[in-house]
Order: structure tokens, then C-alpha cells, then sequence
């Protein structure tokens, strides 16, 4: 569930529903926050759009297809 709020139309997303790339968010994510210039954000989401989680991924735990989606 994407909040369509000002601020976050500044902010660049990506929804995973490939089973395959959300096994591996869910391996390669840390439950702290690591907020540098090269940190994603990823947040876990049920079937019924209710938040059960927020993380992050340390640079080199960043998923290849994660990368690709955000490069600029």
C-alpha cells in the first residue's frame, strides 16, 4: 500500500510479487535501519496491504534486481 502523500511522490518504489525475489529480500534484508547514501529501504507487506515490517539492506546484501530498478 503506497501512501500518495507529497513527500512520498519524491520517493522512487518498487513492488516485488515475483516469489523468487521476495525469498531473497527476505534472506538478504537486516531488521536495523543502516541509512547511508547507498541504503534501500524495504518494507514487507501480508495479502491484506497491513505492514508486518520494515528493514534494510547493507550494500553488499543489495539484491541485483533491486539495483537495476533504482539505477539511474
Amino acid at each position: 500500500m503506497i501512501d500518495e502523500n507529497a513527500a512520498d511522490k519524491k520517493v522512487k518504489r518498487l513492488e516485488i510479487r515475483d516469489k523468487g525475489q521476495n525469498e531473497t529480500c527476505l534472506r538478504e534484508h537486516r531488521s536495523e535501519w543502516l541509512l547511508t547514501n547507498n541504503s534501500y529501504i524495504i518494507g514487507f507487506y501480508g495479502k491484506d496491504n497491513e505492514n508486518f515490517g520494515y528493514g534494510s539492506f547493507a550494500e553488499n546484501n543489495v539484491p541485483d534486481f533491486v539495483k537495476v530498478h533504482f539505477k539511474d
